[in-house]
This record gives structure tokens, C-alpha cells and sequence, in this order.
């Protein structure tokens, strides 16, 4: 049985995790309505994180999803958590595995630029 994905991230997929979720057919693909995303993506001190994330478990809940990387802060992600722990909801919440492959490039003024790749090894539920 396929599950229906709730892409809730701040990033757009890369083409390993497209390849995971969607060509291998894991299940029907949702993207978070563009509010609940600006929200999400720009969490301020004084927000009502409790609230955003029952939000976002109502709407995984209404589809039917597993919630992919959700964006948002470490604050966010524990409030998330203690909401789906407290509902007893059947959604689950998946995260990439990544393998960070770094370089250091010098500049020709001296300084350093950091350059990150990240490998996608694969989605790991909570």
C-alpha cells in the first residue's frame, strides 16, 4: 500500500530523494499549502509553535500522510513531536539521512569558502 507524502520542508527535494519517493512510487506526493510553508520556514520568538504544529498534523491527518522533513526550528521539531506523542495520531514524521561531504576552498584574498554537499542515503522515520 502506497502512503500519501506530506513534503513539508523548507528545501526542495534533490533528485535522490525524488528518486526515492516518487519513482519508486512510495506514495501520492503533497506539498504544504505555501502559508503554512512561509510559517514554518520563518519561525519568530513569541509564535505559538504548539498551534502550528497541531496545523500541520491536522493537515497530514485530512490527507491521510506521513509528514517528510518538516521545516522549522529544533524548538519546532520537539513541539511536533509532543503533539503527535499527545493525539495518538497515526502520522509519522520522516527525516533524510545525509552523508555532509565538505571542502575548504581558499580564496585569492586569503579567506576560505566552505563548500557542503549533502548525499542522500535514504528517509528514517522518528
Amino acid at each position: 500500500m502506497n502512503k500519501v507524502i506530506l513534503w513539508a520542508s523548507a528545501h526542495e527535494m534533490n533528485a535522490d530523494q525524488q528518486d526515492e519517493l516518487i519513482n519508486r512510487e512510495i506514495g501520492t506526493l503533497y506539498f504544504i499549502a505555501p502559508t503554512l510553508d512561509h510559517s514554518l520556514c520563518n519561525l519568530q520568538r513569541g509564535d505559538d509553535l504548539y498551534q502550528l504544529a497541531q496545523e500541520l498534523v491536522e493537515v497530514a491527518e485530512t490527507l491521510q500522510a506521513d509528514i517528510y522533513q518538516p521545516a522549522g526550528n529544533p524548538l519546532f521539531q520537539c513541539t511536533l513531536g509532543r503533539v503527535l506523542e499527545r493525539s495518538g495520531s497515526s502520522v509519522r514524521v520522516f527525516y533524510a539521512d545525509s552523508l555532509r561531504e565538505s571542502k575548504d576552498l581558499p580564496q585569492p584574498d586569503g579567506s576560505i569558502q566552505k563548500v557542503s554537499v549533502f548525499r542522500h542515503l535514504g528517509f528514517s522515520p522518528v
